[in-house]
Protein backbone atom coordinates (compact mmCIF):
# COMPACT_ATOMS: atom_id res chain seq x y z
CA UNK A 1 0.00 0.00 0.00
CA UNK A 2 2.97 2.11 1.08
CA UNK A 3 4.58 1.46 -2.52
CA UNK A 4 1.25 2.39 -4.20
CA UNK A 5 1.50 5.94 -2.62
CA UNK A 6 4.46 6.41 -3.42
CA UNK A 7 3.87 5.68 -7.13
CA UNK A 8 1.10 7.88 -7.37
CA UNK A 9 3.05 10.62 -5.76
CA UNK A 10 5.73 9.71 -8.73
CA UNK A 11 3.52 9.91 -11.16
CA UNK A 12 1.99 13.23 -9.96
CA UNK A 13 5.45 15.03 -9.72
CA UNK A 14 5.77 13.82 -13.31
CA UNK A 15 2.73 15.46 -14.71
CA UNK A 16 3.22 18.47 -13.24
CA UNK A 17 6.84 18.35 -14.50
CA UNK A 18 5.42 17.39 -17.74
CA UNK A 19 2.90 20.21 -17.68
CA UNK A 20 5.20 22.98 -17.39
CA UNK A 21 7.05 22.90 -21.04
CA UNK A 22 3.87 22.70 -22.64
CA UNK A 23 2.81 26.30 -20.03
CA UNK A 24 5.79 27.51 -21.28
CA UNK A 25 5.07 26.26 -24.82
CA UNK A 26 2.06 28.36 -25.38
CA UNK A 27 3.39 31.21 -23.53
CA UNK A 28 6.21 31.09 -26.04
CA UNK A 29 3.54 30.90 -29.02
CA UNK A 30 1.65 33.52 -27.61
CA UNK A 31 4.42 35.74 -27.51
CA UNK A 32 5.65 35.27 -31.09
CA UNK A 33 2.47 35.14 -32.47
CA UNK A 34 3.17 37.47 -35.51
CA UNK A 35 1.17 40.53 -36.69
CA UNK A 36 -0.91 39.98 -39.99
CA UNK A 37 -0.19 42.75 -43.02
CA UNK A 38 -3.64 43.81 -42.69
CA UNK A 39 -3.53 44.39 -38.77
CA UNK A 40 -0.15 46.22 -39.19
CA UNK A 41 -1.21 48.25 -42.26
CA UNK A 42 -4.70 49.33 -39.97
CA UNK A 43 -2.36 50.01 -36.72
CA UNK A 44 -0.38 51.96 -39.33
CA UNK A 45 -3.18 54.47 -40.82
CA UNK A 46 -5.05 54.87 -37.21
CA UNK A 47 -1.78 55.89 -35.66
CA UNK A 48 -0.17 58.06 -38.83
CA UNK A 49 -3.00 59.56 -41.27
CA UNK A 50 -4.80 62.68 -39.64
CA UNK A 51 -8.23 61.05 -40.11
CA UNK A 52 -10.87 61.34 -37.62
CA UNK A 53 -11.42 56.94 -37.60
CA UNK A 54 -14.56 57.53 -35.61
CA UNK A 55 -16.57 58.73 -38.30
CA UNK A 56 -15.71 55.94 -40.64
CA UNK A 57 -16.40 52.28 -41.65
CA UNK A 58 -13.47 50.62 -42.40
CA UNK A 59 -13.14 47.15 -45.05
CA UNK A 60 -10.42 45.71 -46.55
CA UNK A 61 -9.27 43.65 -48.89
CA UNK A 62 -5.05 42.20 -49.50
CA UNK A 63 -3.65 40.55 -52.34
CA UNK A 64 0.02 39.96 -53.43
CA UNK A 65 1.28 42.02 -56.27
CA UNK A 66 3.51 40.71 -58.97
CA UNK A 67 7.01 40.39 -58.33
CA UNK A 68 9.85 41.26 -61.15
CA UNK A 69 11.33 38.17 -62.81
CA UNK A 70 14.72 38.30 -60.23
CA UNK A 71 12.98 39.58 -57.21
CA UNK A 72 14.17 37.61 -54.48
CA UNK A 73 11.28 39.43 -52.29
CA UNK A 74 7.34 39.17 -52.14
CA UNK A 75 5.52 42.37 -52.63
CA UNK A 76 2.16 42.90 -50.78
CA UNK A 77 -0.58 45.59 -50.72
CA UNK A 78 -3.74 45.96 -48.29
CA UNK A 79 -6.45 48.32 -49.64
CA UNK A 80 -9.02 50.05 -46.89
CA UNK A 81 -12.63 51.70 -48.29
CA UNK A 82 -12.88 54.20 -45.52
CA UNK A 83 -16.86 55.35 -45.47
CA UNK A 84 -18.74 57.85 -44.12
CA UNK A 85 -21.78 60.30 -44.48
CA UNK A 86 -19.56 62.87 -45.61
CA UNK A 87 -16.80 61.46 -47.65
CA UNK A 88 -15.44 58.17 -49.07
CA UNK A 89 -11.90 57.31 -48.78
CA UNK A 90 -9.30 54.65 -50.58
CA UNK A 91 -5.99 54.02 -48.41
CA UNK A 92 -3.52 51.60 -49.94
CA UNK A 93 -0.26 50.37 -48.16
CA UNK A 94 2.60 48.05 -49.54
CA UNK A 95 4.53 45.94 -48.17
CA UNK A 96 7.84 44.32 -49.06
CA UNK A 97 9.29 40.95 -46.87
CA UNK A 98 5.69 42.09 -44.92
CA UNK A 99 7.59 45.49 -43.93
CA UNK A 100 5.38 48.91 -45.01
CA UNK A 101 6.87 51.39 -46.74
CA UNK A 102 4.49 53.19 -48.80
CA UNK A 103 0.79 54.56 -47.72
CA UNK A 104 -1.55 56.27 -50.29
CA UNK A 105 -4.49 57.94 -50.10
CA UNK A 106 -7.31 58.94 -52.67
CA UNK A 107 -10.59 61.22 -51.85
CA UNK A 108 -12.81 59.01 -53.95
CA UNK A 109 -16.06 61.51 -52.58
CA UNK A 110 -16.78 64.58 -50.33
CA UNK A 111 -13.99 65.93 -48.02
CA UNK A 112 -11.99 63.70 -45.96
CA UNK A 113 -12.65 64.39 -41.81
CA UNK A 114 -9.77 65.18 -39.91
CA UNK A 115 -8.53 64.89 -36.60
CA UNK A 116 -6.72 68.16 -36.72
CA UNK A 117 -5.91 71.03 -38.34
CA UNK A 118 -4.53 70.52 -41.83
CA UNK A 119 -3.80 73.90 -43.35
CA UNK A 120 -0.23 74.29 -42.33
CA UNK A 121 1.61 71.33 -44.48
CA UNK A 122 4.93 71.77 -42.80
CA UNK A 123 3.22 71.17 -39.22
CA UNK A 124 0.94 68.17 -40.49
CA UNK A 125 4.40 67.11 -42.18
CA UNK A 126 6.33 66.94 -38.66
CA UNK A 127 3.59 65.06 -36.89
CA UNK A 128 2.94 62.37 -40.08
CA UNK A 129 6.37 61.83 -39.79
CA UNK A 130 7.03 61.69 -35.91
CA UNK A 131 4.38 59.02 -35.96
CA UNK A 132 5.75 57.09 -39.18
CA UNK A 133 8.59 56.85 -37.06
CA UNK A 134 7.23 55.51 -34.29
CA UNK A 135 4.90 53.25 -36.01
CA UNK A 136 8.07 51.77 -39.12
CA UNK A 137 11.06 52.00 -36.14
CA UNK A 138 12.62 53.68 -39.02
CA UNK A 139 15.05 57.52 -37.74
CA UNK A 140 13.18 60.54 -39.14
CA UNK A 141 15.23 63.09 -36.97
CA UNK A 142 17.22 64.26 -40.02
CA UNK A 143 13.21 64.67 -42.18
CA UNK A 144 11.89 66.82 -38.64
CA UNK A 145 15.18 68.92 -38.59
CA UNK A 146 15.31 69.97 -42.86
CA UNK A 147 11.50 70.58 -41.67
CA UNK A 148 12.33 73.16 -39.16
CA UNK A 149 14.18 74.63 -41.97
CA UNK A 150 11.02 75.24 -43.96
CA UNK A 151 8.55 78.16 -42.67
CA UNK A 152 5.87 77.61 -45.16
CA UNK A 153 4.67 75.21 -47.85
CA UNK A 154 2.97 77.46 -50.55
CA UNK A 155 6.47 78.25 -52.49
CA UNK A 156 9.00 75.95 -54.13
CA UNK A 157 12.40 75.90 -51.59
CA UNK A 158 15.36 73.72 -51.10
CA UNK A 159 17.25 73.16 -47.75
CA UNK A 160 20.18 70.99 -47.24
CA UNK A 161 21.37 69.88 -43.40
CA UNK A 162 24.10 67.50 -43.94
CA UNK A 163 23.64 64.78 -45.99
CA UNK A 164 20.09 65.30 -46.55
CA UNK A 165 18.46 67.80 -49.04
CA UNK A 166 14.90 68.27 -48.82
CA UNK A 167 12.94 69.95 -51.95
CA UNK A 168 9.53 71.54 -51.51
CA UNK A 169 7.54 71.87 -54.56
CA UNK A 170 4.53 72.94 -56.03
CA UNK A 171 2.57 71.88 -59.78
CA UNK A 172 -0.44 71.61 -61.53
CA UNK A 173 -1.59 68.03 -62.84
CA UNK A 174 -4.26 67.68 -65.51
CA UNK A 175 -6.69 65.10 -64.46
CA UNK A 176 -9.17 65.18 -67.20
CA UNK A 177 -9.56 63.75 -70.52
CA UNK A 178 -11.32 64.74 -73.90
CA UNK A 179 -12.16 63.69 -77.35
CA UNK A 180 -10.60 65.47 -79.99
CA UNK A 181 -11.02 63.94 -83.78
CA UNK A 182 -11.63 60.62 -81.86
CA UNK A 183 -8.62 60.60 -79.58
CA UNK A 184 -7.66 61.34 -76.58
CA UNK A 185 -6.01 64.22 -75.23
CA UNK A 186 -5.58 65.86 -71.71
CA UNK A 187 -7.77 68.33 -70.64
CA UNK A 188 -6.55 71.08 -69.00
CA UNK A 189 -9.30 72.59 -67.65
CA UNK A 190 -9.57 69.57 -64.72
CA UNK A 191 -6.69 69.59 -62.87
CA UNK A 192 -5.19 68.93 -58.82
CA UNK A 193 -2.52 71.26 -56.61
CA UNK A 194 -0.13 69.16 -55.72
CA UNK A 195 2.34 70.23 -52.82
CA UNK A 196 5.41 68.09 -52.53
CA UNK A 197 8.44 67.35 -49.91
CA UNK A 198 10.98 65.01 -51.69
CA UNK A 199 13.84 63.99 -49.11
CA UNK A 200 17.65 63.12 -51.18
CA UNK A 201 20.48 61.27 -49.57
CA UNK A 202 23.57 60.87 -51.48
CA UNK A 203 23.67 56.64 -52.04
CA UNK A 204 26.43 55.18 -53.69
CA UNK A 205 27.79 58.58 -55.03
CA UNK A 206 24.31 60.50 -56.42
CA UNK A 207 21.58 61.63 -54.93
CA UNK A 208 18.71 59.70 -54.80
CA UNK A 209 14.77 60.56 -53.16
CA UNK A 210 14.29 58.52 -50.44
CA UNK A 211 11.39 59.73 -48.46
CA UNK A 212 8.48 61.80 -50.22
CA UNK A 213 5.01 63.28 -49.10
CA UNK A 214 3.00 65.03 -50.90
CA UNK A 215 -0.77 66.48 -50.77
CA UNK A 216 -3.66 67.27 -53.36
CA UNK A 217 -5.87 69.70 -53.34
CA UNK A 218 -4.45 70.22 -49.64
CA UNK A 219 -5.63 66.99 -48.75
CA UNK A 220 -2.75 64.07 -47.88
CA UNK A 221 -1.99 61.89 -50.77
CA UNK A 222 1.51 59.67 -50.52
CA UNK A 223 3.51 58.32 -48.12
CA UNK A 224 6.42 56.82 -49.31
CA UNK A 225 9.64 55.76 -47.60
CA UNK A 226 12.28 54.24 -50.08
CA UNK A 227 14.91 53.75 -46.89
CA UNK A 228 12.83 50.85 -45.92
CA UNK A 229 13.13 49.38 -49.71
CA UNK A 230 15.85 50.01 -50.47
CA UNK A 231 17.42 48.18 -46.82
CA UNK A 232 15.80 44.87 -48.11
CA UNK A 233 16.31 45.01 -51.83
CA UNK A 234 19.89 45.05 -50.81
CA UNK A 235 19.90 42.73 -48.03
CA UNK A 236 21.97 44.98 -45.88
CA UNK A 237 19.97 45.61 -42.73
CA UNK A 238 16.77 43.81 -41.48
CA UNK A 239 14.10 46.40 -40.70
CA UNK A 240 12.39 43.95 -38.48
CA UNK A 241 14.53 41.83 -36.46
CA UNK A 242 13.79 39.59 -33.38
CA UNK A 243 14.38 41.65 -30.67
CA UNK A 244 17.79 40.48 -28.16
CA UNK A 245 15.95 40.19 -25.38
CA UNK A 246 13.09 38.06 -27.01
CA UNK A 247 15.93 35.66 -28.40
CA UNK A 248 17.33 35.42 -24.42
CA UNK A 249 14.08 34.38 -22.98
CA UNK A 250 13.56 31.68 -25.31
CA UNK A 251 16.89 30.30 -24.50
CA UNK A 252 16.37 30.68 -21.03
CA UNK A 253 12.82 28.51 -21.75
CA UNK A 254 14.89 25.97 -23.64
CA UNK A 255 17.49 25.42 -20.87
CA UNK A 256 14.51 25.59 -17.80
CA UNK A 257 12.93 22.42 -20.28
CA UNK A 258 15.67 20.61 -20.64
CA UNK A 259 16.72 20.89 -17.05
CA UNK A 260 13.74 19.44 -15.77
CA UNK A 261 13.33 16.83 -18.49
CA UNK A 262 16.60 15.65 -16.80
CA UNK A 263 15.41 15.98 -13.23
CA UNK A 264 12.75 14.23 -14.19
CA UNK A 265 14.39 11.36 -15.85
CA UNK A 266 17.06 11.05 -13.04
CA UNK A 267 14.26 10.71 -10.37
CA UNK A 268 12.36 8.28 -11.83
CA UNK A 269 15.45 5.81 -12.87
CA UNK A 270 16.33 6.49 -8.73
CA UNK A 271 12.72 6.04 -7.96
CA UNK A 272 12.92 2.58 -9.66
CA UNK A 273 16.63 1.28 -8.74
CA UNK A 274 15.52 1.93 -5.24
CA UNK A 275 12.13 0.40 -5.49
CA UNK A 276 13.66 -3.22 -7.31
CA UNK A 277 16.11 -3.09 -4.62
CA UNK A 278 13.80 -2.48 -1.86
CA UNK A 279 11.58 -5.44 -3.21
CA UNK A 280 14.68 -7.68 -3.79
CA UNK A 281 15.84 -7.09 0.04
CA UNK A 282 12.20 -7.67 1.17
CA UNK A 283 12.57 -10.98 -1.11
CA UNK A 284 15.63 -12.22 0.69
CA UNK A 285 14.19 -11.64 3.97
CA UNK A 286 11.20 -13.93 3.58
CA UNK A 287 13.74 -16.43 2.30
CA UNK A 288 15.76 -16.40 5.68
CA UNK A 289 12.64 -16.35 7.43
Amino acid sequence: MKALSVSWRVLAVALILLSIPLALGTVYTGHCELQSIEDKALTYIENVLPIDFAHYNVTFASYELPGSPNATYRTDAVTFMLNSSESMLVVNCQFIEEVQYTCDMRVQQGSPIYSRDCSDLVGLAKNIFEKHETQTGVDSSEILRTLDLVSSAEGSETVTLGNVTLTVSQGIIPTGLKSVDGSLHVDPSSTHNVTSFRWSWSVDGEERVMVLLDFENGNLHSIRDDRILYAIENREEKTVQVKPEFASSLVAIVAVVLTLAFALCVGIVFYYKRRGSSREASANQVKSN
